[in-house]
């Protein structure tokens, strides 16, 4: 059994419905992963993710940017 769950999926919490919604996206994907860093640039409007890990303690360092 794995001690974790990774995952690869966008959500927007809408706060006067105070409900969820996954947000579905194109193009490429970043791999599963956990504890990455989110970063949102206003001026551009876009989200900026950076690292985290994955299974088997797996690392990233690479960027990868959500253009709205």
């Amino acid at each position: 059994m794995a001690d974790s769950i990774y995952m690869n999926d966008i959500w927007c919490y809408h706060t006067e419905l105070l409900q969820w919604t996954e947000i579905k996206t194109t193009g490429a994907v970043p791999s599963q992963r956990s504890n990455s860093s989110l970063h949102y640039d206003s001026k551009n409007n876009r989200i900026v993710m950076f690292g985290g890990g994955g299974p088997n303690k797996t690392r990233f360092s690479a960027i990868s940017i959500l253009d709205w």
